[in-house]
């Protein structure tokens, strides 16, 4: 069995609503009874993502370990939340997150001196943007 271990100094997941706002931070928030606006979209700052490169080590077990250039995003986003009146569980709630908006497959190939195969191809999912 081949296992295969990524370390990465951070979690590679990002980008959110890219550049453009969101209908949240366009508009506002508005309850839903008799429509009361609650909150004025200038309250919200626009959420933002950028990525930035990381190093990450691949090991498959009986190979020498590589390392590659990968990338990691990470931003602000704008989150709410709003109580019920009488539930525990929220009226409203919204948590952005950073996510790839562009990734692509790409392969490493690792050294394995004392494995039957010399050289083993492993694909990774490398993050663009």
């Amino acid at each position: 069995m081949n296992t295969v271990i990524v370390c990465a100094v951070v979690v590679v997941l990002c980008a959110t609503a890219q550049s453009r706002p969101s209908k949240l931070e366009k508009e506002g928030l508005s309850g839903t009874n008799e429509e009361v606006f609650i909150m004025d979209n200038s309250l919200l700052k626009r959420g933002w993502c950028k990525t930035k490169p990381v190093k990450q080590i691949i090991r498959i077990e009986g190979c020498e370990p590589a390392e590659i250039v990968n990338n990691f995003c990470y931003g602000q986003c704008n989150s709410l939340y709003i109580p019920h009146y009488n539930r525990q569980t929220p009226a409203f709630e919204s948590c952005a997150t950073c996510i790839p908006v562009r990734v692509h497959r790409r392969s490493v190939y690792l050294n394995c001196p004392n494995a039957k195969q010399k050289r083993k191809r492993h694909r990774y999912t490398y993050v663009k943007r």
